[in-house]
């Protein structure tokens, strides 16, 4: 009998331990359930958030050409970023980002024929960065619809013995990261690299303004980087026009320096969001392009561009 009863005892207690795993199954799925319908709807509004901060970008960049023409530089009013506004269960931050001082990859080739200003500015930022020159020639490979591979690049055959195995692109660049690919890009390169360089369609030019030392250095042989520094002015270049470039250039006794490819201004922006929603923090960017009937959203990435 007792026996009886300890087999009952036992069957009872398995089935209120099994009720109670399923019960907190149940509860568990319920939570996940809530959840995801709560991180879907806060994705929903951050997204509608940056559109909002895309208009409000526009209207920056729209008033900045009123305010200063074709001139952009680093004291206009779309440089200072968007203070953080506090709303119902977070917090919201922007800035405009220009893309115009930088050295554009696109611009290497015009036509898919090379252009031997931007491609000598490109050999010397490698130089100044201490960066293998092979990468220019791998560059080009990379870009051009020739399959015959320049002496110290490589073409699809040559792609294909890597692992992975790749192709290459045989067009410009929709984004520099592109160049990672290049056999001898390591890690350590791209970081070099990577904050001078832009791809952006070829008849963009660097906006000096907003070019770093470095960039200045492409210019010209034999620039050093303390004159670079007095061209970019600390940071805080505001050259009116490319006369006035010129003008500084020759009274440091720098040049002749060809003046394709150079601008004063910047055409294309990225529109940055930090958002935060119940702790949940959303990060946006679109990229932007300000042409004489407004300001066009060309892209949009959950990310960093």
């Amino acid at each position: 009998m007792s026996k009886q009863k300890g087999v009952a005892l036992l069957v009872a207690l398995l089935v209120v331990a099994l009720a109670s795993v399923l019960m907190m199954a149940g509860i568990d799925q319920a939570e996940t359930a809530t959840a995801r319908t709560r991180n879907a709807l806060r994705a929903e509004q951050a997204w509608q958030m940056q559109q909002a901060l895309e208009a409000w970008a526009g209207e920056v960049l729209l008033q900045d050409v009123l305010a200063n023409g074709e001139v952009d530089s680093a004291s206009d009013t779309w440089a200072t970023p968007m203070s953080p506004t506090e709303i119902p269960n977070g917090r919201v931050q922007g800035r405009l980002r220009e893309l115009g001082g930088c050295l554009n990859v696109n611009s290497l080739l015009r036509n898919d024929a090379d252009d031997e200003v931007q491609q000598k500015r490109m050999q010397r930022l490698l130089q100044t960065l201490g960066l293998p020159p092979a990468l220019l020639p791998q560059m080009l490979d990379w870009m051009d619809r020739d399959p015959q591979p320049r002496p110290g690049g490589v073409e699809d055959i040559g792609l294909q013995a890597m692992t992975p195995a790749r192709r290459s692109a045989n067009r410009l660049l929709m984004h520099a990261s592109e160049l990672r690919q290049l056999p001898s890009m390591t890690a350590d390169h791209w970081r070099k690299l990577s904050p001078f360089l832009c791809a952006l369609p070829p008849e963009t030019g660097m906006n000096l303004n907003m070019a770093a030392p470095e960039l200045w250095m492409t210019l010209a042989d034999g620039m050093s980087f303390q004159q670079a520094r007095q061209l970019a002015r600390d940071g805080q270049a505001n050259y009116s026009n490319l006369d006035a470039v010129m003008q500084e250039l020759e009274r440091l006794r720098i040049g002749p320096v060809a003046s394709q490819g150079l601008d004063v201004g910047s055409h294309y922006f990225v529109a940055e969001s930090a958002i935060l929603l119940d702790g949940i923090p959303f990060r946006y960017s679109s990229l932007l392009a300000r042409e004489q009937g407004g300001v066009r959203v060309l892209a949009r990435v959950r990310g960093a561009w």
